[in-house]
């Protein structure tokens, strides 16, 4: 789908861990998933860590397509892998040091997609709640400002996989060690992004028009093989340069392995484009040839 998705800006707080017992990671802490995913009270601020909740950071999550390095503007494509990139920007005090979470789930609440331990940063961890593999800060992070970014790779489910939200929270934090006014957590953020079924379809259908068509030039006949394409039903076609449609033919695949031969002896000299078709639309090939 090397497709790509997905700019959501929303608002939503951000909430820094600083006490010890979350300074590592909360799941890793066995605190668990906090994101708000499984309940909206369930979250740091919940739990009574960290200060009150706030809506006023604005959290915004983008899919980077690793093949293309485009963002996502539609749905994701199965299998292909995605930078994640969340960044947020706290407007409610001057906190520098942050903790995250974030998690990617299925419509079933299942995990959706993987996430690569060996690809995190050294200050992030993958750890596990409820079956649920979550990325989260290893240690209390430091940015520059009071803007906070993470970023990490994720590789989309298999077709089929179906919509898929990512959930994150930010805690900002004062570094003092105590649950106090100074930190501030975040209300839940989620976003969630479509499977491209139709692009995977398409994708696919195009893979399997292995094509090979000669001589070209062309004289009496042209020949259609297709070494490697998958059974299914296919029809070709064959336009002039001013659009008319002088040929076409459907067939089985099955039914004809080693191909055809299209006539072409009573063609004027000249260019043609031939299209073949695979189920109807759902994959399609362009190939110009010549007619001497």
């Amino acid at each position: 789908m090397k497709q790509t998705f997905l700019l959501s800006t929303i608002a939503a707080g951000i909430i820094l861990l600083s006490l010890s017992s979350s300074s590592s990671g909360p799941a890793a802490s066995g605190s668990g998933d906090n994101t708000g995913r499984r309940s909206p009270a369930l979250t740091c601020a919940a739990s009574g860590c960290h200060g009150a909740a706030t809506s006023d950071i604005q959290l915004t999550a983008t899919f980077i397509d690793k093949a293309t390095g485009q963002p996502l503007t539609a749905g994701y494509t199965p299998g292909n892998a995605y930078e994640i990139l969340i960044d947020a920007v706290n407007n409610v005090n001057a906190n520098n040091r942050f903790g995250f979470q974030a998690v990617l789930v299925t419509g079933n609440n299942t995990q959706a997609g993987d996430i690569s331990a060996a690809a995190l940063p050294a200050d992030y961890r993958l750890s596990t709640s409820s079956g649920i593999r979550i990325v989260e800060h290893r240690r209390t992070l430091t940015a520059p400002g009071n803007e906070y970014h993470v970023a990490f790779d994720w590789t989309a489910p298999q077709a089929g996989g179906g919509p898929v939200t990512l959930w994150a929270i930010f805690n900002a934090v004062n570094g003092n060690g105590n649950d106090d006014a100074g930190d501030r957590c975040n209300t839940p953020f989620s976003t969630t992004i479509q499977e491209d079924i139709g692009a995977t379809v398409a994708d696919k259908a195009r893979q399997d028009l292995s094509v090979q068509l000669y001589p070209n030039p062309a004289i009496d006949y042209v020949h259609i093989n297709m070494p490697s394409a998958t059974p299914g039903d296919y029809a070709a076609t064959v336009y002039d340069l001013s659009g008319s449609r002088i040929f076409r033919e459907k067939w089985a695949f099955h039914t004809n392995p080693d191909g055809f031969r299209i006539r072409t002896k009573d063609w004027a000299p000249g260019m043609y484009i031939f299209h073949v078709t695979k189920d109807g639309n759902a994959g399609q090939l362009l190939i110009p040839f010549i007619r001497q």
